[in-house]
């Protein structure tokens, strides 16, 4: 089944197509998830940990690390995710700076303005 939108995994529709999900379709993401993944190494490093998971699905040949990542970018000053991490809108940036496309998408309904609602 193609999808073609955003569906919340904590929607009654999202939960269904979790409970759904085959053992084929499990049986794809665990050949690949041994891959690609690495564990960050440090407290504020799960931004540029996770694009380089994903460089490493783009180019599996290139075995690229958190800290290239740090070192390629242009876009966030390497003190301040090393002492704070990067914000989502900050890591957009960074992975604009990288050359590469993407679409930063928020996975709970909140404005994406930041803002909160109460």
């Amino acid at each position: 089944m193609l999808i073609s939108r955003n569906i919340l995994l904590a929607s009654p529709e999202g939960a269904t197509l979790l409970k759904e999900c085959t053992a084929i379709n499990r049986a794809a993401y665990d050949c690949i998830w041994p891959t690609h993944y690495a564990q960050q190494r440090g407290p504020t490093m799960c931004g540029p940990a996770s694009v380089a998971m994903a460089m490493r699905a783009l180019t599996p040949a290139v075995n690229t690390q958190e800290e290239d990542v740090l070192g390629w970018q242009n876009a966030v000053p390497r003190t301040k995710i090393l002492k704070c991490g990067a914000t989502l809108p900050e890591i957009e940036s960074l992975v604009r700076s990288l050359d590469l496309r993407g679409t930063r998408v928020h996975a709970d309904p909140a404005p994406s303005d930041g803002s909160l609602e109460s």
